[in-house]
């Protein structure tokens, strides 16, 4: 199945169908389970059709999921947190419209300036991961920030992004937002949130602006490259510190899709989705997926090329899988 949603767990896929709400496994002996349904907890969420990613949550596993709620049709606004791949019972559940909704129209702005739920992709959920620090979850939006939400309640922790996009010029969310101290780069277009060994918060900063705000809003920075980021974001301060980045030397230009991740020794996985093609040979459309291993000092310690077709269709994130932890039959 050309899906997008994919993980890696306990020794097999867990797979999120892009044409329906049904979750399944695939072995790596070719087998399949049953398509397993998400079943909602709130029966006025009817979840349609998985997207990007599935991770660790809580106690299950965070999926992200298109849906209609009370008829009316989220894009890339929701995520959940499943029991289990083979019940598909879901037993969290963040609407994102909703919170951003209730929680600007509180503090006094009109939210309905900012949220356009059903009819452009003004969110663009891309990644999820699960805060054990604090019982949060901490979410990238592609178009707007990194929003950080109590796990029970859903209420806003902090937001963190670029400061000239659309979202900062509403007081509400800007009372929320997280300065950047000293040097660095804030979160712009990012993707694949993650937690470094030693509790950083680490991302794809793709650097790429705004591509679906209202008429005449600001879309927001560029960045001149790509680059990998780990942040330490001190919450009660509202502060952050970008502690280090990678830029393979400042090469490729921003660009969409992509993921990082680092293994628990610090060596770290990074994956170029859209590579611009270097060889003249070949048509300008044709990319390149590519796939680039750091040390623990995070030095390369090899690059790995292949054609990628178009778009992030080849490549859309990358893996890291100890193989000590792999149990063969």
């Amino acid at each position: 199945m050309n899906s997008q949603s994919s993980f890696f767990f306990k020794n097999g896929f867990v797979i999120g169908s892009p044409d329906n709400a049904n979750i399944y496994r695939f072995e790596l002996d070719g087998t399949t389970t049953s398509d397993i349904p998400l079943a909602p907890l709130d029966q006025s969420i009817r979840y349609t059709t998985f997207h990007h990613s599935i991770g660790l949550g809580k106690t299950g596993l965070l999926v992200i999921a298109n849906a209609t709620i009370n008829g009316q049709f989220r894009m890339e606004s929701n995520l959940a947190e499943v029991e289990s791949e083979y019940s598909g019972k879901i037993i969290a559940e963040w609407d994102f419209a909703t919170i951003l909704t209730q929680y600007m129209r509180n503090h006094g702005d009109d939210p309905s300036l900012f949220i356009y739920p059903g009819l452009i992709d003004w969110f663009h959920l891309n990644s999820a991961i699960y805060d054990p620090s604090d019982d949060s979850i901490i979410v990238s939006s592609r178009e707007d920030f990194i929003i950080k939400v109590d796990y029970k309640t859903g209420n806003i922790i902090w937001i963190f992004g670029d400061p000239t996009k659309y979202w900062y010029t509403f007081p509400s969310l800007r009372a929320k937002s997280i300065a950047l101290s000293g040097s660095g780069d804030y979160p712009i277009g990012q993707h694949s949130l993650s937690f470094t060994r030693d509790g950083l918060l680490l991302m794809f900063n793709n650097g790429m602006p705004s591509m679906y705000q209202s008429a005449g809003s600001p879309a927001g920075a560029t960045l001149p490259y790509s680059i990998v980021a780990a942040y330490s974001i001190d919450g009660n301060s509202h502060t952050a510190h970008q502690v280090w980045q990678y830029d393979h030397g400042q090469y490729p230009p921003p660009d969409l899709c992509s993921s990082v991740f680092q293994s628990s020794d610090g060596s770290t996985l990074i994956n170029y989705a859209v590579w611009p093609a270097a060889i003249k040979t070949y048509p300008r459309q044709i990319t390149f997926a590519t796939i680039v291993g750091l040390d623990s000092a995070r030095q390369p310690s090899f690059e790995f090329q292949y054609l990628n077709g178009s778009f992030c269709t080849t490549s859309w994130a990358a893996q890291p899988l100890p193989f000590e932890a792999l149990s063969f039959k």
